[in-house]
């Protein structure tokens, strides 16, 4: 059974985060699809680490409006 894995927002802190992420949720799963949609700033292509731990990525980047 394949698991769909949705991260949305903005990538911020992700890059300290991923190996806990892997360890306690992701290599739990199997064949887990991960889908991204992020905020296009610094950090967004902290996001791309996820392909390099072999899952399937799809990423999407997106523009904030200015308020």
């Amino acid at each position: 059974m394949k698991t769909a894995v949705i991260y949305s927002g903005q990538a911020r802190t992700f890059k300290k985060l991923i190996w806990n992420h892997h360890w306690h949720v992701l290599r739990k799963l199997e064949n887990p699809v991960i889908y991204v949609s992020v905020a296009k700033d610094e950090q967004a292509e902290d996001m791309r680490a996820l392909a390099e731990l072999r899952y399937p990525l799809h990423i999407e980047y997106v523009d904030q409006p200015e308020i």
